[in-house]
């Protein structure tokens, strides 16, 4: 069953999406803000890093910046910005010395109002790449320096978020010693979880005063300082996303999935998942999960398994359209399911639980005779 599919200058634009959230509580900062935290010593990342973050343009006349950095005198230069423009900007300056570089992606991050994951990694190799919501925006070779900019990135000797605008709000700040992510698209988690390569972990569900604490093996403590407050009307039931990639099917078919409605763990109908362009009058399925994965589904087969196991199939049923055609479409009211299943995999269903989704189907003329869509992934709300 599934096996994960695995720089060179690459760009590309990463399709505007709004992705579920499901904090409690988010920090909303103001021009001249500030979260500092002063230990600098334990932020070391070393050679492979992981930072990210979510990020939201609450208004959408937002001005100046949101940014994380560190700058460590002479050994770590750091910082991921996102701008008003859209564009997602990473500096990395240290880790050794001899790999420094800027790399800029412009218009990639959605102005939309809604909840956005932004990622930059850096590999034990010295490439790098820049992630918004989940999908790879660009990457780069070792000791490329692109966008005219490889200098030191300040003075400051903390460890600190700061922005330069009104209306920015950040979420789910985590920052890794290790890659966490490949150039395989995936699905950003809606909330980070410790282990022992988190270097910092910043959940802000405190939701009042000016102390904000980190939850990676450090344990710090930070303070805001200027024009910060607290979200608490943080959105958990946004738009779904599409990710994972479909397979083809014998007649060049490209299975693909979308949701209408709004999921819920109480409503008992109104969301549908629905997998359209599929074979026409072929036998198939919805099959959901709790966590995503991109693995083989069969030798020479172009399908990917996009849910991990524990897996949950739903009921078969024709796609109905005609046969050797793309007019197949499978169909699942996901809330009415779990209304008349209330046991199924993935309970006790309640809002900010999240699932994964792909349609399953046959296609006589494939490997093991079966095809499968891409994934969808969802957040049940209220």
């Amino acid at each position: 069953m599934p096996r994960v599919r695995s720089v060179v200058l690459v760009v590309a634009v990463a399709a505007s999406v709004s992705v579920a959230h499901s904090q409690s509580s988010a920090l909303r900062m103001g021009a001249g803000s500030a979260l500092t935290f002063p230990h600098n010593g334990v932020m070391n990342t070393g050679t492979t890093a992981t930072i990210e973050y979510w990020a939201r343009a609450a208004s959408p006349s937002v001005q100046g910046n949101i940014v994380w950095v560190r700058y460590a005198d002479s050994a770590e230069h750091k910082v991921l910005t996102v701008f008003p423009n859209g564009s997602v900007d990473y500096l990395y300056a240290g880790s050794p010395w001899t790999q420094n570089g800027f790399a800029t992606a412009p218009n990639v991050f959605p102005m939309d109002g809604q909840w956005h994951h932004v990622a930059f990694v850096r590999r034990a190799d010295a490439t790098w790449s820049l992630h918004v919501d989940g999908s790879q925006i660009l990457s780069m070779g070792p000791g490329f320096c692109w966008g005219g900019n490889c200098g030191i990135i300040g003075t400051s000797t903390t460890t600190r978020i700061h922005s330069n605008g009104d209306s920015w709000e950040l979420d789910e700040v985590r920052v890794s010693n290790v890659e966490r992510y490949s150039a395989t698209p995936f699905a950003p988690a809606l909330r980070h979880t410790t282990d022992s390569s988190t270097v910092m972990l910043l959940h802000f569900d405190e939701g009042a005063g000016a102390v904000v604490h980190d939850d990676g093996i450090a344990l710090q403590v930070g303070q805001t300082t200027g024009n910060c407050t607290w979200a608490s009307n943080v959105a958990y039931c946004s738009t779904p996303i599409a990710y994972c990639t479909a397979g083809t099917t014998t007649n060049g078919c490209t299975p693909s999935m979308s949701a209408v409605g709004t999921p819920s763990a109480m409503a008992g109908s109104g969301f549908d998942l629905i997998c359209s362009n599929s074979e026409g009058d072929r036998y198939g399925l919805i099959l959901y999960g709790m966590a995503p994965t991109a693995v083989s589904w069969a030798i020479n087969s172009t399908s990917l398994v996009c849910v991990a196991p524990p897996q949950r199939r739903t009921g078969a049923y024709s796609s109905g359209g005609a046969l050797g055609t793309c007019t197949g479409t499978y169909t699942l009211d996901f809330n009415a399911f779990i209304a008349s299943d209330p046991f199924a995999l993935g309970s006790p269903f309640s809002a900010g639980r999240v699932f994964y989704a792909q349609a399953w189907f046959r296609d006589p003329g494939a490997p093991k005779g079966t095809n499968l869509s891409n994934g969808i992934q969802f957040t049940l709300c209220e």
